[in-house]
Order: structure tokens, then C-alpha cells, then sequence
């Protein structure tokens, strides 16, 4: 044998030991000791609200006992000026959120808890929270000193007024930095380029882009004024431990400054972004499943916090919605249909795309979450059924007529397909359209059936899940274990079998209110027992069976036949989803 054949063959069998190891910490092999009952925390401060939840653990059990949810608008809409949670410019397409507001949201929160809900934070044994992905905070030069001394006997806004150099900080809804996007994109080479690298071409809602064009729009600010520049999710973890917290993997990854592969900052993009800021935003990231620090004796001291809480790093909404969802091992695949269809999919090999996203997985050590939004969602759905049957208060009509096989041909569409963008749509980045072909790829007007909708109705369910499986295995997940549905739409059978058919797995609904939050609660549960285990890693499934595993119903299962039929149309779905029109 040669000496090139020979380490091939060694190579082979390092790949295949460390394939195997890897299937053996993210799949679940041990079986995790809960003794007696504690309780944990879970945090969320979304676009419009900030939620906490408590819940109690113990073998088999993983309950929520108490709840709070301070709506930004009703409880601070007045002193913020905000609406929705926001400050939105319509002509500068600039959208901002207080940064301040998110504190004193805290501040409400805990006393409620604390006076109305009378929790015993002392049971806490470790919390985690969720932030709304890419909005950044900016600390002033000089707040580290007061965040490291809190006094107990004034409220968290008390102690940090004033300690911001920006006090509006952009948020996922800005859409105001296209140009530092493009010079981004020619600085590394091409959107590829920064796809490969960061997991996602240059966006700008990321916040990579936000920064850049705040170290530009106001350079003072940016290069003498400013600390420390944090998430959302790592700010309000920073609230918790007295010191700045570290961005971790996951929604660091939603930056477009992260290298998703080495699990780092990239030098090239820190550079192209500005000057100066790799030290603004810390030296290192945190695994999404660190325990950072003890909380803070100020949590302590005005809330009866156990002084031996652990502080489990924080991350973006998206990855703990990820872990709230229970979507754990390779191959499951979780479908949200509301006003914006998303997809989430768990895979070790991911192929980053221009169009949709790769993140670091908050859940395990060497695999990645693939996310996929689409804009024409349920209102796209909603306008067909309203086309058909304007009279209906339900969709029993649209239904039948989805599996009226005589007038559509039943699964296929008899080989018809179709684009139902009524908004111009972010995947692909496609003109708002409506495109309809015959078998033939031949492009039509309408199309002639029964005048009940058979075929256009079979069309937009078809269309959107056939784009999400074909999406989804370009960026690298290729085989569906399961899918678990969730969302408005996930109340629809009819439309749940044509999701199972077209992934070719069995489908379940999950029951998501508050998935973010279950899912930091989750999260913190995770980083507590990997402490507990002196920090060898454990797997997020025997976490999560632990607890008494996940709770879905089964929906529907595959007719393998209809799969097979889908198969063979993703390819010509492809080449007609090139020629659409494009933004």
C-alpha cells in the first residue's frame, strides 16, 4: 500500500472516531441525576415586551410557576416615545429602541414578581435570558465602574441613568445601513465571501453594519465615548453578573463579524467594520452554554437571590426559540407558518448561502442552526382563500379544495408550480409577484379549474414548502427525521399532511407560547449541569429528557409516493425560481 493511500486510511478512521464521539455527546447518551426540585429562570426582552418565567425542575418535570410580561408600549410607551416598542423614522428607514427602557422593563419585572407573584428567589439555582437578535447597546467610557458597584437600595435604573454614549440603539428593524452592507461585501471580496466566513452575506439589520455606520455617523461617539458595545442579549446578561458579559456563539454568529467555523472574531471583518473593535466588543465569545459568573450580590441583596445563582450566558432570540422548540438532533427540522414562515434545522455541515443563515448552535459544541425566513407567509395564504371563498369564516373550504384531486391532480399539482409573493419576498430576494406555470414551465395568466381555487390553493401550499425543503438542503441539511410544526397555520391538518409529504417525515405539533423564554430556562438548565459536571460537555437531548422530554402531538405521517413526487419537481422548481425577477 502507499504511503498516500495509507494516511488517507488513517484520515478516514480519525473522521469516523470523531463522527462517532461527536453522535455520542450531541445525541444523548447519559442519563442526567436531578435530586429533589429547584427552579430556574428564564428571561426574554423582545422587540415589544420583556418576559420572565420561573419554573420549577425536578425528574420528569419542567413546570412553569410563575410569570410576568411587561408590555413596553402600556407600562413605558409614554415616558420612551415609543411605539411597538420602537422609534421608527420612515424616511431614514432608521428604527431604534431606548436602551434605558429595557432596564427599568427589568426593574418592573422583578418587583412584580417579587411583590405580586411573592417568588422565592432564593430556589434559583441559574437563569439565562433571551434578546431580540442584532440590536446593539452601546455602554459609555467609564460605566464599567458603576455596573461593578450597584447599590441595592436603588432600582437598576437608578444605578445605570446615563451610562450609554447612544441612548437609541438600532435594532433588527432598521434597514437603514445598505451602504456599509455593499462596502462590507467589496472590502472581503463578494456576498459569498462574507456568506462563507460569517454565516450570512452582509444584512442590514446585522448588527456588524449598525456598528459601522454608527463609528462613521457620529466618530467621537464611536472611538472616545464609547466602552463596550454589547447585544441586547449580552447587555441585559451584563445586568445580571455586574460586569460586561461576553457575546456568545450563537448570537454573535447574526453579526456578520463572527468566523461561524472557527468559533472566533474574524480580523477581517473586525477591520473592514471600523476601527478599534475588537476591544469594544470584548476579546473572546462565550459557548451559548458557559456559566459566566454568580448573579450579582445587588440581586442578592434587593430580591433574596440565592448568592450561588449561576449566570448562563445569554444569546438572541432565534437560538433560544432553537432550545424552547426542542429541536435537538440533526435532521429535525421545526416550521413556524404565521404572518413570516421560518424554518429552523440542525446540521454539522452546513454549506452557507447568500440568501438565509447559518448560526453556531446555542445547544451543542460543533453544530450549527440553519434559519430560514420567508416573508409571504400566512397572509399570502389567507389572501387565496379569501380569493375563492371571500364569505368563509373558516378555511374548511380551502381545505377541501386542497385536496379536490379530481381538479388539481392531488400532490404535484399535476406538474404545475407557482410563486406567491404578494410582498417582495427576502427568499429568494424576489419582486412582490404572482407567477404561475403549467407543466410545461410555460407561464400563465390564471389557472382553469373548478373556479373554486383547486389548483392555486394546492399551488401556495406546495410552493412554500417545497422552497423551504429545497432551501434547506442547499444549505446542508439533507435528510428530515422530523418536522415539528408550530404557528397559526399548524392548526391545519390538510395543510400539515402536504408538509409531511413534501420532507417525506412525520410531522408534530408543538405547543410554542413563549418559546424564546422556555428556551433560555432550558438553556440555563444546560450550562448548570455541564458546570455541575465539571465542565464536560452533556448533551441537550438528556437534558431535556431529564425533564421528562419533549411534549408533541403527531399530525400527520408521509405518503412516500407523494414524496417521490416532489423530488423529482424541486429541480425544475429551481430553475424557475432563478428566472423570477429580482430586487
Amino acid at each position: 500500500m502507499s504511503t498516500e493511500k495509507a494516511l488517507k486510511m488513517v484520515d478516514d478512521i480519525v473522521k469516523l472516531v470523531d463522527s462517532v464521539e461527536d453522535e455520542k455527546k450531541d445525541g444523548g447518551n447519559n442519563q442526567i441525576s436531578i435530586d429533589g426540585e429547584f427552579h430556574v429562570m428564564g428571561l426574554d426582552s423582545s422587540t415589544q415586551s420583556l418576559t420572565i418565567k420561573i419554573f420549577a425542575v425536578s425528574s420528569g418535570k419542567f413546570e412553569c410557576i410563575a410569570s410576568v410580561s411587561i408590555n413596553f408600549d402600556k407600562e413605558l410607551g409614554d415616558k420612551y416615545k415609543v411605539k411597538n416598542g420602537v422609534k421608527q423614522n420612515d424616511e431614514t428607514h432608521e428604527v431604534t429602541a431606548p436602551t434605558e427602557m429595557f432596564i427599568e422593563a427589568l426593574d418592573i419585572a422583578l418587583n412584580k414578581l417579587k411583590t405580586e407573584n411573592k417568588v422565592d428567589f432564593s430556589k434559583i439555582v441559574c437563569l439565562s435570558g433571551s434578546g431580540q437578535q442584532h440590536g446593539t447597546v452601546y455602554w459609555r467610557t467609564g460605566a464599567i465602574k458603576r455596573l461593578q458597584n450597584l447599590d441595592s437600595k436603588q432600582t437598576l435604573l437608578s444605578n445605570l441613568s446615563g451610562c450609554f454614549a447612544i441612548a437609541d440603539g438600532p435594532i433588527w428593524m432598521d434597514s437603514s445601513t445598505t451602504v456599509q452592507c455593499r462596502e462590507l461585501e467589496d472590502k472581503i471580496g463578494s456576498p459569498e465571501k462574507v456568506a462563507k466566513i460569517s454565516g450570512s452575506r452582509a444584512y442590514e439589520r446585522f448588527s456588524g453594519n449598525q456598528i459601522a455606520k454608527i463609528a462613521k455617523k457620529y466618530e467621537g461617539i464611536y472611538s472616545m465615548e464609547t466602552e463596550r458595545i454589547a447585544l441586547v442579549s449580552s447587555f441585559m446578561c451584563s445586568l445580571f453578573i455586574g460586569d460586561y458579559a461576553p457575546i456568545d456563539l450563537s448570537d454573535g454568529s447574526g453579526m456578520n463579524l463572527l468566523d461561524i467555523d472557527k468559533h472566533r472574531w474574524h480580523m477581517g471583518l473586525l477591520a473592514s467594520t471600523a476601527h478599534g473593535l475588537r476591544p469594544k466588543l470584548g476579546d473572546k465569545v462565550a459557548n451559548s452554554y458557559d456559566v459566566l459568573q454568580k448573579i450579582n450580590k445587588y440581586f442578592v441583596e434587593r430580591y433574596g437571590f440565592n448568592k450561588d445563582c449561576q449566570v448562563v450566558a445569554f444569546s438572541g432570540d432565534n437560538p433560544c426559540s432553537l432550545a424552547g422548540l426542542m429541536v435537538v438532533e440533526e435532521g429535525d427540522i421545526c416550521v413556524s407558518l404565521g404572518t413570516s414562515d421560518t424554518l429552523f434545522a440542525i446540521t454539522k455541515t452546513p454549506k452557507p448561502q447568500t440568501e438565509g443563515h447559518v448560526l453556531c448552535s446555542p445547544i451543542h459544541e460543533k453544530k450549527y442552526m440553519i434559519l430560514l425566513c420567508y416573508k409571504n407567509g400566512s397572509i399570502s395564504r389567507e389572501n387565496i382563500k379569501n380569493k375563492y371563498f371571500p364569505n368563509s369564516k373558516d378555511w374548511s373550504d380551502f381545505s377541501k379544495q386542497l385536496f379536490n384531486d379530481k381538479e388539481n391532480g392531488g400532490a404535484g399539482n399535476n406538474g404545475r408550480l407557482a410563486f406567491y409573493y404578494d410582498q417582495p419576498e427576502i427568499l429568494p430576494t424576489a419582486k412582490a409577484a404572482i407567477s404561475r406555470f403549467d407543466e410545461n414551465d410555460e407561464a400563465v395568466e390564471e389557472y382553469k379549474d373548478n373556479g373554486l381555487g383547486a389548483q392555486d390553493i394546492r399551488g401556495i401550499v406546495e410552493s412554500q414548502f417545497m422552497a423551504m425543503r429545497q432551501h434547506m438542503e442547499r444549505f446542508g441539511v439533507e435528510n428530515s427525521n422530523k418536522v415539528l410544526a408550530t404557528g397559526g397555520a399548524s392548526a391545519n391538518k390538510e395543510i400539515l399532511q402536504v408538509l409531511s409529504d413534501v420532507f417525506g417525515a412525520n410531522v408534530y405539533i408543538i405547543d410554542s407560547p413563549d418559546s424564546a423564554t422556555k428556551g433560555a430556562a432550558l438553556r440555563a438548565l444546560h450550562g448548570y449541569q455541564i458546570k455541575k459536571n465539571d465542565g464536560k460537555f452533556i448533551s441537550f437531548k438528556d437534558i431535556i429528557d431529564s425533564v421528562g422530554g419533549p411534549s408533541y402531538d403527531l399530525a400527520a405521517e408521509p405518503n412516500k409516493e407523494n414524496t417521490e413526487i416532489y423530488t423529482k419537481l424541486l429541480p425544475r422548481r429551481k430553475k424557475l425560481e432563478d428566472k423570477l425577477p429580482r430586487l
